[in-house]
Order: C-alpha cells, then sequence, then structure tokens
C-alpha cells in the first residue's frame, strides 16, 4: 500500500472520530430542566424553558398578574403567543443557549439581563450563530414570589398597555 493511502486512511479515520465523539458530546448534554423559584434569574429561565418546551400553561404563570394588559386566562395568553409566535420564537429550528446576568434587585423589582445564543445548522459545514442581549424586568408580589412584568423580547409590548392585546 502507497503512503498516500495509508495517509488518506488515517484522515478518514480521523473525521470519523471526531465525528462519533461530537455526536457521544452532543448526546450527553444534559437537558435544560427548571430551577427553583427562588430568584430573579430562576425565574427568567423557567419562562423562557416554558416558552421553548411551549409548555404556555407554565410559562402563563411566571407573568405578574399586575400588568396592564396581563391576559385575563391561560387560552387568551395562548393565543396572544401564537398570533405573534415569532416574537416568542416557536417557529424556530434553531438551537439556543441563555446566559442570564442579574443587573439590578431590589427588595421588590429586579432586572436580569438575558444573553441569547442562537445556532443555525445549514448543511454540513455551514454553521453560524449570533448573539443578542434583552432585558426582563420582574416584580416580587405581595407574597414574596418573583413574576416577569416586561421584557424586550419573549413577550407582547401590548401586555404592557391598558387596552392589553387586541
Amino acid at each position: 500500500m502507497k503512503n498516500a493511502d495509508k495517509f488518506l486512511i488515517g484522515i478518514v479515520i480521523g473525521v470519523l472520530l471526531l465525528v462519533v465523539v461530537a455526536f457521544v458530546i452532543l448526546s450527553n448534554r444534559p437537558a435544560p430542566t427548571y430551577q427553583t423559584e427562588n430568584t430573579p434569574t430562576a425565574v427568567v429561565n423557567n419562562y423562557l424553558l416554558a416558552l421553548e418546551t411551549e409548555d404556555l400553561e407554565q410559562a402563563y404563570t411566571y407573568l405578574s398578574p399586575n400588568i396592564s394588559g396581563y391576559p385575563a386566562n391561560l387560552e387568551e395568553f395562548i393565543n396572544d403567543v401564537e398570533d405573534q409566535h415569532w416574537q416568542f420564537h416557536l417557529e424556530s429550528q434553531q438551537t439556543h443557549s441563555f446566559q442570564f446576568k442579574l443587573l439590578r434587585e431590589t427588595d421588590d423589582s429586579a432586572n436580569v439581563e438575558v444573553s441569547e445564543t442562537v445556532y443555525y445548522q445549514n448543511g454540513l459545514f455551514d454553521n453560524t450563530h449570533y448573539t443578542q442581549t434583552f432585558t426582563v424586568r420582574l416584580t416580587k408580589s405581595a407574597d414574596g414570589v418573583w413574576q416577569i412584568r416586561s421584557a424586550d423580547d419573549y413577550w407582547r409590548s401590548c401586555w404592557i398597555t391598558a387596552k392589553g392585546c387586541p
């Protein structure tokens, strides 16, 4: 066997090993889980996870009922989300990852900065990603529960208006 053939076989085996290692790493990655809801960042994590898994009933529980245009019931919330599904990235087939940073916390309010990285797979060698940041504002209810009162993304802007969503 020629040296060039051995070299080519070595490259092919190396590539196959890399593919197997990448597959094993990705398949062993822990699934996102809900966190204990005692911090603002945990509530934001849980809200985004509920939206990502399309558990809209759970996502609805994280909204503050004190926002001006609060969806009156779960059905109204689901309609609001589905009507503007692109604002909630529900049609997205990309992979998302989130990082959370507590910007400010007082006794009854908090701001959490979310850094979202979105990964696109356009082909075997065409992978791209982008990162965006947005802020989620929370308030603490009378019974000490953190609730979302507004956000720059994954949110309907009409929820903070007195009229609510049409």
